[in-house]
């Protein structure tokens, strides 16, 4: 099985990523900042959710040990605004 790790998950085009994903059969590790928010529709058997601020080390980190050794897609859909 195919995977793959899509990060800003939970709403817009990463929750869609991830959905179209799921549908064509691919394993789906998704990280979200808040809440989980779409995600919790789509749950299923190939789909780990995980809680990720891209702006925090620590977070970050968990995220990368969570996440598979073998990703087939990265999806780096989470974003940062500043000002």
């Amino acid at each position: 099985m195919r995977t793959a790790v899509v990060t800003g998950a939970n709403r817009g085009l990463g929750a869609e990523w991830v959905a179209q994903l799921l549908e064509d059969g691919w394993r789906v590790h998704a990280g979200y900042r808040t809440e989980p928010g779409r995600l919790e529709t789509l749950a299923c058997d190939a789909l780990s959710v995980h809680q990720l601020d891209v702006q925090d080390r620590a977070s970050v980190g968990a995220f990368a040990n969570a996440a598979p050794s073998q990703v087939d897609l990265l999806v780096n859909n989470a974003g940062v605004a500043d000002g």
